[in-house]
């Protein structure tokens, strides 16, 4: 698993935990831009839409939904890790 692969799914995890783009680069300090074209990278890679766009709304897909929560599960997991290994 390379760097542009984890960027975007920490990419994905922050517009999944913000509801939108514009939230998640509020929250994070990454450009809007930015985050949308990892997250773009990141369903190109896998070969699925993680979420249903439109002007108005932005929501999660259904593989999204179960993507997001495995993959929340792996960065809390790579985080504890590293605070137990750094102490």
């Amino acid at each position: 698993m390379n760097d542009i692969y984890w960027r975007g799914i920490i990419a994905f995890n922050h517009v999944a935990e913000f509801g939108t783009f514009t939230a998640a680069a509020e929250a994070t300090g990454y450009s809007k831009a930015n985050l949308s074209q990892q997250v773009t990278e990141l369903e190109s890679r896998l070969g699925v839409q993680l979420f249903y766009r439109t002007t108005r709304q932005l929501r999660l897909t259904e593989i999204g939904e179960v993507y997001y929560h495995k993959t929340r599960r792996a960065l809390q997991e790579v985080a504890l890790a590293s605070s137990w290994a750094s102490q």
